[in-house]
């Protein structure tokens, strides 16, 4: 997939990195997209787990180490170059690399990042006739361009909290169903990722052999081995929640759920039915005939 370009930086556009972390993790995915379809397979597996450890957390200047050696990987293999990589790299790390107080790990509230140094989409566009130093008059016109900081979204809990309301609305949930649909969903992910029902019983039998657990362990339990499946199966697990939160949202789906949920008492932990459910089979029998017709 091609990325979007911006014109001034020739960078992906989106949110500023939040951490060097998040910075060093953009360019992974990067790389390893590169090396899609590459034979390389020592290469994209030393990039397979600097993707774990850069999730992990390990220390920067290691992990910048070993960025410097896949970098040259896919310079090598001419699959980038070293002029495009310092283009696209540099907007993500100065931020951290010469912000005011870079043990925050991230910038000063307000603040937004303008290029000092022009690039050459600049240059052949005529906005500029040098390469060296963005004209003052050049970067106060970008800077009363350029979006003031967006307002943060609340968290996804609650935005999801707000959607349950509108869209139960009188007939409000309670503990039982949505335990019941976080189980639905999650048997539903792992018969996407692969598992059988003979697997999946043999875990519940060994689930409920075992005593209670704390509701929030096993919700931060839960959560990180969601995350770690969302590794395995190369998925963004906060895009793939936006998305489906995006998608209930529409005014089809939420007469669809409500219209579900309506026909959902007295099935137990079983879903409501849907409207093809309410249509009947056809029991016609054919007629029997009659004695002496061909």
């Amino acid at each position: 997939m091609t990325p979007e370009r911006n014109p001034c930086l020739d960078v992906n556009l989106g949110p500023p990195p939040a951490s060097y972390h998040d910075a060093l993790l953009r360019c992974a995915n990067r790389y390893w997209d590169m090396l899609e379809g590459s034979d390389d397979a020592a290469l994209r597996t030393f990039v397979s787990e600097f993707i774990a450890r850069t999730r992990e957390g390990y220390p920067v200047p290691k992990l910048c180490r070993w960025l410097g050696y896949i970098q040259r990987g896919v310079i090598e293999k001419g699959l980038t170059t070293v002029e495009a990589e310092r283009t696209w790299t540099r907007p993500l790390f100065r931020p951290f690399d010469f912000a005011p107080d870079v043990s925050a790990g991230m910038m000063p509230e307000g603040w937004r990042l303008l290029p000092t140094v022009a690039t050459s989409e600049m240059t052949s566009a005529g906005w500029i006739d040098k390469e060296d130093v963005c004209p003052s008059e050049i970067w106060w016109a970008m800077q009363n361009a350029a979006p003031a900081p967006a307002t943060p979204l609340a968290s996804f809990q609650a935005r999801n909290e707000a959607w349950m309301n509108d869209c139960f609305g009188d007939d409000p949930s309670d503990l039982p169903e949505r335990a019941a649909r976080y189980g639905e969903e999650s048997l539903e992910l792992l018969q996407a990722a692969g598992m059988t029902k003979e697997q999946v019983l043999q875990l519940v039998d060994y689930v409920f052999a075992r005593p209670v657990g704390e509701p929030g362990q096993e919700m931060g339990g839960a959560k990180t081995c969601l995350a770690g499946l969302a590794t395995f199966l190369r998925l963004d697990m906060d895009a793939c929640g936006e998305a489906e939160l995006a998608r209930v949202s529409t005014p089809e789906l939420l007469a669809k759920i409500r219209g579900k949920r309506s026909r959902r008492h007295g099935r137990g932990p079983l879903p409501g039915t849907t409207e093809a459910d309410l249509v009947p089979r056809d029991t016609a029998r054919f007629a029997r005939p009659a004695e002496g017709c061909d």
